[in-house]
């Protein structure tokens, strides 16, 4: 390998490490909003990362997400929430969603 190429693959290395991890915290958030779902006796059916949400820019740290799903009485739900961690807890405890707008687009 030639010396000139080597920063350049340094560089690619931790852009790429740094990108597969921000992935999988994403979908370990993703996780925390289907068992929040699963807890109010909803079906999740669709739950879409939004990385760079322009609503969620207010909402800290937060993981933003555009989630589809069905209630308990069949009707479907199209809503925008944030999955974070209370910085003050434990790194272990629980993940808490909040939910920024959630309406409904199909009653039956």
């Amino acid at each position: 390998m030639s010396d000139d190429l080597r920063p350049y693959i340094l560089i690619a290395a931790s852009l790429g490490i740094f990108g597969v991890l921000w992935f999988l915290g994403a979908m370990f958030h993703r996780e925390a909003v289907k068992q929040e779902l699963r807890e109010r006796c909803c079906e999740p059916l669709h739950i879409w990362w939004q990385p760079f949400a322009y609503w969620a820019i207010g909402w800290g740290w937060g993981t933003p997400f555009r989630v589809v799903y069905r209630d308990m009485e069949g009707r479907l739900h199209k809503a925008y929430c944030c999955v974070y961690k209370d910085l003050a807890g434990s790194p272990f405890g629980p993940r808490l969603v909040e939910w920024i707008q959630d309406e409904v687009i199909i009653d039956v």
